[in-house]
């Protein structure tokens, strides 16, 4: 295992360093397993097959670093911890606590996307681990249906994300992506185009 994960970090690393030649400034790697280490149920799946989740997150941790080691001191690398997001289904569930501490110190990123729609993802007190200069990217809009926040509960809940880090280190955005595969969400378009507008109109009312 150990040969194949050095083996992986060596092709993320020419992809990256690839993307860099071509002029990308901005890189951001979808993490799925970081968040099956948060899910009661998940992890004894995986103790049950012999692995241990805790020993399983450093090892995605060191990972991560190795694939991005020797980027450009300018390109800015995010990770974003998807809870699935198939025909708007999901598969992990439970809050951040178990990896937040060793996430947000130990993984040598700029910033965090973090899926928050709904109460599977938790609290927000986990991001009282985030240390200064690393941002946290709040999913508070759901793309998994055409339900509509409101900017004033949104607002609400940025509020509530400050109690645990600094308002300037924290952003708004979907939860996810509109669509993982061809077949897409139970969301049309025009709620889609509604949901990113949104966003937009409140992360100026918040930030400016």
């Amino acid at each position: 295992m150990d040969e194949f994960f050095a083996d992986l970090a060596a092709v993320y690393r020419d992809e990256i360093m690839a993307l860099a030649a071509a002029g990308c400034r901005y890189v951001q790697l979808d993490e799925v397993h970081f968040t099956f280490f948060c899910d009661p149920a998940l992890r004894e799946a995986l103790i049950a097959r012999g692995d241990d989740p805790d020993t399983l997150a450093k090892t995605y941790t060191r990972l991560i670093n190795e694939c991005i080691a020797g980027r450009p001191d300018d390109m800015a690398i995010t990770v974003h911890l998807c809870r699935g997001n198939y025909r708007s289904g999901w598969v992990a569930q439970g809050g951040y606590e178990p990896i937040a501490e060793q996430m947000f110190n130990e993984l040598e990123v700029d910033g965090f996307f973090l899926e928050y729609d709904d109460d599977r993802a938790g609290d927000f007190q986990p991001l009282r681990f985030l240390p200064p200069g690393k941002t946290a990217v709040l999913g508070m809009v759901t793309t998994k249906s055409g339900d509509m926040e409101t900017g004033d509960g949104l607002k609400r809940r940025l509020d509530e994300a400050a109690q645990f880090a600094p308002l300037d280190q924290l952003a708004l955005s979907p939860q996810c992506g509109f669509a993982s595969s061809t077949h897409g969400n139970e969301i049309s378009e025009d709620a889609q185009w509604a949901k990113l507008d949104l966003i937009v109109a409140t992360a100026r009312a918040v930030w400016g």
